[in-house]
């Protein structure tokens, strides 16, 4: 083959990888606008204070589903405690612990909320 041919072929090949390899880039950084996440305004204040009702239930919702699950963990918890399964007590008092801390965290967020609605909302 001949020498300028392949210098040629050479320098468009690496020509034609950077293109695409710059291409990928700025496609992979591009805007988040673009993309095909869904994207979730906030929600205005009027907003926030009409849907006071559903943010408490839903809070409180939640709240109940957790003192059930705690309930039910705490039971399977003394009857692996009985039987002697230490590992497995472990594994239920971690389970207990990241339920307590959400538990928490949901009535701070509760009690935040309520707040800010009984200075923002006149409902």
């Amino acid at each position: 083959m001949n020498k300028g041919l392949k210098y040629t072929i050479s320098v468009t090949s690496i020509t034609l990888a950077s293109a695409l390899g710059l291409g990928a880039v700025a496609s992979a950084a591009g805007s988040a606008s673009t993309s095909g996440a869904r994207q979730i305004s906030e929600l205005t204040t009027e907003q926030k204070c009409e849907k006071q009702a559903e943010i408490v239930a839903r809070a409180t919702a939640a709240q109940e589903r957790i003192a059930a699950q705690v309930a039910k963990l705490t039971e399977k918890r003394a009857a692996a405690e009985a039987a002697g399964e230490t590992e497995k007590v472990a594994r239920i008092d971690k389970r207990l612990e990241r339920l307590a801390k959400l538990s928490d965290r949901i009535a701070a967020r509760l009690a935040k909320f309520q707040a800010w609605a009984a200075e923002n909302c006149t409902v």
